[in-house]
């Protein structure tokens, strides 16, 4: 069904640009990027903060409708991928829709970046050609031994971060729906990777836990699990190092790129940042 699409209408949208993908499965790939403003959650590091606060702590207000992201589109033809972001993205869930309807217009390929912690419309998510989901870790949790190092105060936002962080329904809800997946995992400290391992043991659990579903086997740290939905596989899973600068990148990398190794994992970098540095809009 064709959506009825204001085009000049200013929408939450805070940067429109063509650039290369700087991580996950498409890293290198020429993508046009469209980032929407504001987040639910509230990532602090111990040594940094969400690596887009001007969309998330502190959210800027939207300027663009969606003639500019048809401009962009058409001022660079030879780019077949439209990346969706934020802050989160489905915040806005019919923003996402019309998105998805232009670049179908321009035979795109639609990618959708998400912290997974919010439920979708399978309409939707059965349009999205790559969903990267990055759940968060405890690591990410705001502490005050953080906020002071930071310089930073508690707010509501940061105090609902912990509760908030994870939501298992609606992360499969994700995986089942859309074409294809990546759980994209930032990767702070050697702790991580322990609680990563849960999280994905526990997604795989979820769907027979709830609907009692056995339809095909696979084994997992040696036990057999049945599914009838989509299984997570190594190659589905990308891990990457936390950091906003390459200097907190380098801190990670060696023991990130190791652990991906050993595990069959994909090993991503920050490309965005090794080249560009914090420069926005590239």
């Amino acid at each position: 069904m064709m959506r009825n699409i204001d085009y000049e209408k200013k929408r939450p949208i805070i940067e429109v640009f063509n650039s290369i993908e700087g991580e996950g499965n498409t890293a290198g790939e020429a993508t046009i990027f469209v980032r929407l403003s504001g987040c639910n959650l509230r990532c602090c590091f111990d040594n940094s903060i969400c690596d887009t606060a001007y969309s998330s702590f502190a959210p800027e207000k939207g300027k663009y409708n969606y003639q500019s992201v048809v401009d962009i589109i058409e001022k660079y033809p030879m780019t077949t991928t439209l990346s969706i972001s934020g802050g989160e993205a489905f915040l806005y869930p019919d923003v996402v829709a019309d998105l998805i309807e232009i670049a179908n217009d321009y035979c795109m390929d639609v990618l959708i970046e998400t912290n997974g912690t919010l439920l979708v419309d399978e309409s939707i998510l059965k349009e999205i050609d790559l969903i990267n989901i990055s759940p968060k870790l405890s690591s990410s949790e705001p502490t005050d031994e953080k906020l002071k190092k930071l310089g930073m105060k508690w707010s509501p936002a940061l105090k609902k971060h912990a509760k908030e962080r994870f939501n298992i329904e609606a992360l499969w809800n994700m995986i089942e729906h859309a074409k294809d997946f990546s759980l994209k995992y930032v990767v702070s400290r050697k702790e991580d990777f322990k609680e990563i391992e849960k999280q994905i043991h526990d997604l795989m659990l979820y769907d027979i836990q709830k609907k009692s579903r056995k339809r095909y086997s696979q084994e997992f740290n040696g036990t057999e699990i049945w599914f009838d939905t989509r299984f997570i596989n190594p190659w589905n899973i990308t891990l990457m190092p936390a950091g906003s600068r390459n200097d907190e990148l380098d801190q990670n990398r060696q023991m990130v790129a190791e652990y991906c190794a050993e595990h069959g994992y994909r090993y991503s970098d920050r490309l965005q940042i090794i080249i560009w540095g914090t420069k926005r809009g590239v």
